[in-house]
């Protein structure tokens, strides 16, 4: 196994798929380095990719007509994966996520990621858990933030 499929294989996204399947998402993905500051994307975006985390930081934030700065939602790192909700639920980007130290990332488009759910069912079950939490989760700090504000 190459460097980056065994990162593919620590993530809680991958962990249980095949080593055949990991090395095909690695050769179908393209290694991406961003620069502390470097957005990876923006809230509102169109969704045609996600990223795996291989090694960095990056930090999660959302924009709100009620707040003057974006709230930061999360900080990710090494072996998250960003940006796979917009590819499975057809959405533009929830929120902007900026790498917060040096982060490389392997960039999977939409067509590999459909592919290999398609191929591995415990894969979708991982995908859809993610996909129910993170919504509420995110809405739910958003709105609690935004009462506390109120006068």
């Amino acid at each position: 196994m190459t460097n980056v499929e065994t990162l593919l294989k620590l993530t809680s996204l991958f962990r249980h798929a095949s080593t055949a399947l990991i090395c095909e998402l690695s050769q179908r993905g393209q290694l991406r380095m961003f620069s502390p500051g470097d957005q990876l994307f923006s809230q509102g975006e169109e969704c045609d990719h996600m990223y795996v985390l291989l090694s960095g930081q990056v930090r999660v934030q959302r924009a709100h007509p009620d707040l003057l700065e974006p709230l930061v939602l999360d900080h990710l790192g090494s072996g998250d994966v960003v940006g796979e909700m917009g590819l499975l639920d057809g959405e533009p980007r929830s929120a902007t996520v900026i790498a917060e130290e040096p982060t490389v990332v392997l960039e999977l488009d939409a067509v590999a990621l459909q592919e290999t759910v398609l191929r591995d069912s415990q894969l979708a079950t991982v995908l859809l858990r993610t996909l129910r939490r993170r919504p509420s989760s995110t809405n739910i700090l958003i709105e609690d933030f935004v009462m506390r504000r109120e006068p």
